[in-house]
């Protein structure tokens, strides 16, 4: 009889529970500005809501800090934080849907980032925030450059590939002095002065010589198997107007350090 009582309280149950689930009763919507799902023991939640009109998910720890949020809107994004809040890693989309990676410290400065896209690459930041290596893709015809630069974000080497792969050093200003690579087929060694467009060149073409440039970037001194040639004002190779180095990576400059155009004059 008890064993009967039993079975039959079991079947009243269920019929409850599957009435309670009816088609009657189903909540087709449900709307609400917050939604938080709560650990019985612990401080530990999930929280789905919004934030300035960006839909988000945060899941916390123990203690009850978020430690990953899914953020979405025109920028979706994923956040990683520590357990004093400061975000410690991110990926996110850009305006232009190029997806970024950022890796942070525990202070939340970033040290790492990759960025995606037409032109991928990844940065490395010092702990002023200054880009101080770099590694890209160039606009210019699709070689990989590599960068170092300065403890302030100016450039200080360059490493280039593609058919006209190079090497280049430079100042504390963040002028190229010194270059070594290849240009059109030529082989080249180049060491450029402090004032303008003054430097010596040693290149392979034909023929193969060296060159004296002035200031003005006019050669003065051509020597060759032909001979020695001085004063040949046909033989300038001015540079750009605006900039009459005679060697420039204005380009790379620009892809590879981020800080140095902050920082030239």
């Amino acid at each position: 009889m008890k064993k009967f009582l039993i079975i039959m309280n079991i079947f009243f149950g269920l019929c409850v529970v599957f009435l309670g689930f009816s088609k009657a009763t189903v909540f087709k919507s449900v709307e609400t500005e917050e939604l938080i799902i709560r650990s019985d023991k612990g401080k530990s939640f999930i929280k789905l809501g919004l934030n300035d009109g960006k839909q988000m998910i945060s899941f916390s720890a123990n203690d009850g800090k978020n430690r990953l949020i899914l953020a979405g809107g025109d920028k979706p994004a994923i956040i990683f934080k520590n357990k004093e809040g400061k975000t410690i890693g991110c990926i996110e989309m850009g305006v232009s849907n190029e997806l970024t990676m950022m890796f942070n410290d525990n202070l939340g400065v970033t040290h790492l980032a990759v960025e995606g896209g037409k032109t991928p690459g990844i940065y490395m930041r010092n702990n002023d925030g200054k880009t101080v290596g770099s590694w890209t893709i160039l606009k210019d015809n699709n070689s990989v450059g590599f960068g170092l630069a300065q403890d302030n974000g100016m450039p200080s080497a360059v490493l280039r590939g593609g058919i006209n792969p190079s090497v280049a050093f430079f100042n504390h200003t963040g002028d190229p002095l010194c270059a070594v690579g290849i240009s059109q087929d030529i082989p080249h060694l180049l060491i450029s002065g402090n004032n303008g467009s003054e430097g010596v060149l040693i290149h392979g073409g034909k023929p193969a010589g060296m060159m004296m440039v002035d200031e003005d970037g006019i050669v003065k001194i051509f020597i060759s198997k032909e001979g020695v040639f001085q004063g040949k004002d046909s033989s300038d190779i001015r540079g750009k107007e605006e900039n009459k180095r005679l060697f420039t990576l204005r380009d790379e400059i620009k892809e590879l350090f981020p800080d140095a155009k902050k920082e030239q004059r």
